[in-house]
């Protein structure tokens, strides 16, 4: 595993400081977005049923918000990337069974140049979140989009209208919750082929699914869940052909 794992750092490597470089100019971006992507990855990287290794699909890559672009050169960035990152996990055999997706997000504690990587494994999603086999159009026309919310302190609504929503303290995500234990960028929630995930984004404070403390998960209408202390209520309109109720588990 490990020596599969250094090869494709030295994939990383070549392919960032050769095809990506007119995308990512500073050389100081490159060598700090290689080393996190393969710190990510090798931190994430699990061995399924079958003693197979398998590493994450999903990245978050947060820099700081003068180096995130606008919207369109953001999406050429992450489509590049996830071809690039696809073709460095292939090359040693590590291709994840789900589509790579990749997305920007700005956090003002880094400095200029620092990346940090958020990496969880789950089933293809799309949106401004780019991947190498991905149909944004299908996307933001998907009938959940208009179906899903959450409730915030009981009676504020914030409708989930769009296939990613970052939830955090700072000005500039989707939802913004201005208290003080609240992560700057503190979760996110994605539609991920009919269903709506929340993941963790390296909170200080945790996220929270029905009191029990999460990285990823599924969400169900009537989820409670809790940003270091904070709740927001998951709710969804039922939709046709689709069984939203939560499945029974053995005790």
């Amino acid at each position: 595993m490990k020596a599969k794992l250094d090869f494709v750092e030295a994939q990383l490597q070549r392919l960032i400081e050769g095809s990506l470089a007119r995308l990512f100019p500073s050389q100081q971006v490159h060598a700090s977005l290689t080393a996190n992507l393969i710190q990510a990855i090798r931190q994430n990287a699990q061995p399924d049923k079958n003693g197979v290794p398998s590493v994450p699909n999903l990245y978050t890559i947060f820099m700081h918000p003068s180096q995130i672009a606008a919207s369109e050169v953001r999406k050429e960035l992450a489509g590049h990337l996830s071809q690039t990152v696809y073709e460095a996990l292939q090359s040693a055999d590590l291709a994840p069974s789900h589509p790579i997706h990749i997305t920007f997000a700005a956090d003002p504690d880094l400095k200029t140049g620092e990346t940090r990587i958020a990496a969880q494994a789950g089933a293809a999603t799309s949106g401004e979140t780019q991947t190498i086999q991905t149909n944004g159009k299908a996307a933001r026309g998907h009938p959940l989009l208009s179906k899903a919310f959450l409730i915030l302190h009981t009676k504020h609504i914030f409708p989930l209208d769009k296939p990613i929503i970052t939830i955090g303290r700072q000005p500039g995500n989707d939802l913004t919750i201005e208290e003080p234990q609240i992560s700057r960028l503190h979760a996110q929630i994605r539609l991920i082929e009919d269903r709506f995930f929340i993941f963790d984004l390296g909170s200080t404070g945790g996220t929270f699914v029905n009191e029990q403390r999460i990285k990823q998960q599924s969400l169900y209408p009537g989820d409670v869940i809790s940003l270091a202390g904070t709740t927001l209520i998951f709710g969804q309109d039922e939709v046709d052909n689709q069984d939203i109720t939560r499945p029974m588990t053995r005790k």
